[in-house]
């Protein structure tokens, strides 16, 4: 695009043009890409996040100068990345913290919904996960067994060894041992 176009259109955008404020958004829709992969705000979806890039645009637009000695999309990335900003302090702002746990009213049906199917499936996968570690201990030595009980209990290689009466290495080597046979197991 040319210098001349450029500033017109900018111009256009500064004075409440929506179409001249739209093109430019488009323009520079990179720029929000980039800071949407950076920052994360909570109940944000795609229509909040454009929103507040046009009125970014708007503003970039509206306080421009070209004396700046910036380019316009260098300036307006530098407003939309203050405009997060200054959405992510209110977010997590003390006063707020009560916030962070308030969901629309009509996410509501969706999220039990989710959780409703949810718990199937995992009870489902719980059922499979016992059988499928039935098998699995069933093809550990003795001796593995006995340290892949002792690690399912938080203990350190030194208790175990201590426990078991054996070396740390020989600790060590069952434990090696048995996470590879699961994953071998968890392969097939």
């Amino acid at each position: 695009m040319k210098k001349t176009d450029m500033a017109s259109l900018i111009s256009a955008a500064a004075a409440g043009d929506s179409v001249a404020i739209e093109r430019l958004c488009y323009q520079y829709r990179p720029v929000l890409h980039h800071l949407r992969q950076l920052y994360w705000l909570r109940l944000y979806d795609d229509d909040n996040w454009e929103q507040e890039a046009r009125w970014a645009c708007y503003l970039a637009a509206k306080e421009y100068d070209t004396r700046y000695h910036l380019t316009f999309g260098r300036f307006y990335q530098t407003r939309l990345k203050h405009r997060i900003i200054t959405l992510l302090r209110r977010q997590f702002a003390v006063k707020r913290r009560c916030d962070q746990y308030a969901v629309r009213y009509r996410n509501l049906e969706n999220i039990a919904d989710r959780h409703r199917s949810l718990q199937q499936t995992e009870t489902m996968a719980m059922a499979t996960l016992k059988a499928d570690i039935a098998l699995y201990y069933e093809q550990l030595s003795k001796f593995e067994r006995q340290v892949f009980y002792c690690i399912l209990h938080y203990h350190s290689n030194a208790e175990i060894a201590q426990h078991l009466a054996c070396l740390e290495d020989q600790v060590y080597g069952a434990a090696s041992r048995c996470r590879l046979k699961m994953r071998l197991y968890m392969t097939l």
